[in-house]
């Protein structure tokens, strides 16, 4: 199996002519399952796509990071807290779940804060009678 990263291999396209002159980033005999995380030479992996017919893996690279609790605890999208990816869809999510990361394969769970606020406008200026 080929591995190629992301950026070399445009996946929307089938065409294997973007990879013609690009080296892969590694190849192996080894099976790596579709959608689960490994390392290579210090590097986290995750798979975008999968072509069995040309036996070609195409790899994004993410990074396990430090995330302090508020940043995730308090955004406005769900976001993983091992390596940080938002989800943009976050309000098409129910109220409180659970969620696997589509980047790093890390599962977490959310839940929706939601605030209200008030906005006052002037209408009428008070009526005050002057007495002496």
């Amino acid at each position: 199996m080929k591995v190629y990263t992301k950026k070399d291999y445009d996946y929307r396209q089938t065409v294997l002519e973007n990879i013609k002159n690009v080296e892969p980033l590694f190849q192996t005999d080894k099976v790596i399952e579709f959608n689960q995380p490994f390392s290579y030479k210090g590097r986290n992996y995750m798979s975008c796509m999968h072509d069995p017919e040309n036996d070609i893996l195409i790899v994004e690279s993410f990074e396990l990071k430090e995330i302090p609790e508020y940043d995730y605890q308090y955004s406005d999208e769900i976001m993983c807290p091992y390596c940080g990816d938002l989800q943009c869809d976050s309000w098409e999510s129910d109220e409180i779940g659970k969620e696997q990361c589509d980047i790093c394969g890390g599962t977490f769970e959310y839940s929706r804060e939601v605030t209200v606020s008030y906005c006052s406008t002037k209408l009428e200026y008070p009526q005050i009678t002057l007495i002496e």
